[in-house]
């Protein structure tokens, strides 16, 4: 295209000139090209083009039109909708908060403790929630971005941006503005959302703090970013499991062919945080102290670890259903031993909501069932399940504080409102269900000390069962197995095992083949150990566009590392890289030409 008060040729599609020289005044001008020459032969050619054209920029403008009532996608488009438009853009955007819930009621939740939107994107950065890969971040990070409130203090004059680039910028009065809705600070909640609490997010101190803890790996930026995104939906479930379940015991009364039985589940405080998939690190962290943070809205821990193949996600995307699993409607499976997945996983019974869509799985301990297992219903499991019967609920009944309360009752088949069954539970009559002895034996032998390791396994080890940490180095014997380090060996721990192998670094660096070969081979007989296998296979999955030699490279220089990428890759990513650190090293293809005696490239048959 030509600039305005410039000369131009224009061309045929085969390239020809069909007129040269040609001067046109973009800036101000009305006409259409194909006006400029009405009486030139190919008119009715240039006429279609500039129909064309026209067109175009009418849809242009109907999409501006349309901007008014924009939707945004995500929270960093929220923020950007807000300077533009003004918070009310998005306190006012029902479709917003229908669709969004959780980035709306973010939304709300940092204003009413935001004094300006400046200051609400300072606090969303620090919570890791804004995409600092947009372009709303870079332009707010340099400064370009006012609020709306502030552009229309500057009066009707303004730059206008011609969305073709090579069209000149152009200075034009705006329209008058429309009626804009009496202002609403930050600090004032929005007339149709429900009231939020006190903001609360999850926050951590040190990304490089971590433990063992099979199926879990410390949380990343972006999962972080994510985990505050559902922060609100988990306190709010967190609050319900704290009033509602926590320290009680529920009874479960259910038809088994033309007997009424009893299944008695025990919910503890502890059990809370499994079920979700977080585990968080802090000094004298537990996970009851990990559930009252949450209720309270103080989650500021060292680091946070959740289960791995985004398993923590899933079960937080169901807590909404989570409540269901003491509805009467619910359906139970009191034995789980025919299906598969659940026998892998030690799980002896379950209860699955009305709707099917989760389950919530139970494990025998010592003759005791507890929570153990929060699930989405799939179609894989839900086929899985068929292998199991389930049992129709009469009612349900929790004992907290020496207090019996009927939760709920099968109106449909218990005609009393529960009065008998309560009685049963009152005066303890009845014998819950429980999985033999024998298969308790089998599944959930004893662990005296609780370090993870059976009293049976420390014999074997030579540990004793009644110390959780029988060398005295600080970690617990169960966690010193599971990294493959000697538990009677206070100088072979974890932390020892984290420290770098310069020396293999160096050989790769070096390029010694000769060397590198001898040390895999020399570390093959380390793969005949269970924990030692399992942690090549992690390698195997963390570094999956790694070769399975690099794979090992890398185990073998750091047996801890879960993710490896460059300098660079690391700041593009928002990590960092601490003063001193040594960097690990694999091995890059070559290629190899060969040739023949006299040099010459051996060619393929």
């Amino acid at each position: 295209m030509p600039y305005a008060k410039t000369k131009f040729d224009l061309l045929s599609p085969e390239g020809e000139v069909l007129e040269e020289g040609l001067r046109y005044n973009i800036g101000e001008e009305t006409q259409t090209i194909s006006e400029s020459l009405s009486d030139a032969p190919y008119y009715q050619d240039l006429k279609e083009l500039d129909d064309m054209v026209l067109a175009g920029l009418a849809q242009r403008e109907s999409l501006e039109a349309l901007a008014d009532n924009v939707v945004p996608r995500d929270f960093t488009a929220a923020l950007s909708l807000a300077y533009d438009k003004g918070e009310e853009a998005i306190l006012d955007n029902v479709v917003f908060q229908k669709r969004h819930p959780q980035e709306y009621a973010l939304f709300v939740q940092l204003g009413t403790n935001s004094t300006s939107l400046d200051d609400l994107v300072q606090t969303a950065l620090n919570l890791s929630v804004v995409d600092q890969e947009s372009r709303f971040y870079a332009q707010w990070l340099e400064g370009k971005i006012k609020t709306a409130s502030e552009e229309t203090a500057q009066g009707h004059n303004k730059k206008v941006e011609n969305p073709i680039g090579d069209f000149p910028e152009r200075t034009q009065e705006a329209a008058p503005l429309p009626n804009v809705p009496k202002e609403r600070s930050l600090k004032e909640s929005s007339p149709t959302p429900t009231q939020s609490q006190p903001f609360f997010h999850f926050t951590i101190s040190d990304p490089e703090k971590s433990t063992y803890k099979k199926g879990y790996h410390p949380i990343k930026p972006e999962e972080l970013k994510k985990l505050n995104r559902y922060a609100s939906q988990i306190q709010d479930n967190a609050t319900w499991y704290q009033k509602e379940l926590a320290d009680s015991q529920v009874t479960y009364f259910y038809k088994h062919k033309e007997a009424v039985e009893a299944l008695t589940i025990t919910f503890k405080a502890e059990h809370y945080p499994h079920l979700i998939g977080l585990y968080a690190i802090d000094d004298k962290q537990t996970a009851a102290k990990t559930l009252e943070d949450i209720v309270k809205g103080k989650a500021d821990y060292q680091n946070i670890m959740i289960a791995n193949r985004g398993a923590t996600f899933s079960k937080i995307q169901v807590l909404p259903d989570f409540k269901a699993i003491i509805d009467a409607n619910s359906f139970l499976f009191d034995d789980l031993s025919q299906v598969e997945r659940m026998q892998r996983l030690d799980l002896a019974s379950a209860i699955k909501t009305e709707d099917e869509d989760v389950l919530v799985a139970f494990r025998n301990v010592d003759g005791e069932l507890f929570p153990a297992s929060l699930m989405k219903v799939n179609h894989k499991l839900a086929t899985e399940l068929e292998a199991a019967t389930d049992k129709t609920i009469l009612g349900v009944f929790r004992q907290k504080d020496n207090q019996v309360t009927t939760l709920s009752i099968n109106d449909a088949i218990v005609t009393d409102g529960g009065k008998e069954l309560q009685a049963i539970v009152e005066a303890g009559d009845f014998e819950p269900l429980q999985v033999s002895k024998e298969n308790d034996k089998t599944l959930f032998p004893k662990d005296s000390d609780g370090d993870g390791l059976t009293d049976d396994e420390e014999a074997a080890l030579g540990t004793n069962p009644f110390s959780a940490d029988s060398d005295g180095d600080g970690t617990p014997d169960g966690i010193e197995k599971g990294s493959g380090t000697d538990p009677n060996n206070a100088s072979d721990n974890p932390a020892e095992r984290q420290k770098h192998n310069l020396e293999l670094s160096e050989l790769i660096k070096k390029g010694d083949a000769k060397a590198i070969n001898q040390h895999l081979q020399e570390r093959n007989k380390d793969y005949f150990d269970q924990d030692n296998y399992r942690n090549y296979l992690d390698g195997l999955a963390d570094f999956s566009h790694y070769s399975s030699r690099n794979a090992r490279l890398l185990k073998s220089q750091l047996g801890t590392a879960t993710m490896v990428a460059s300098f660079k890759e690391w700041r593009n990513r928002g990590g960092r890289v601490k003063k001193g650190e040594k960097a690990l090293y694999v091995q890059a293809p070559k290629t190899v030409t060969l040739t023949d005696k006299k040099g010459q490239a051996l060619l393929d048959d």
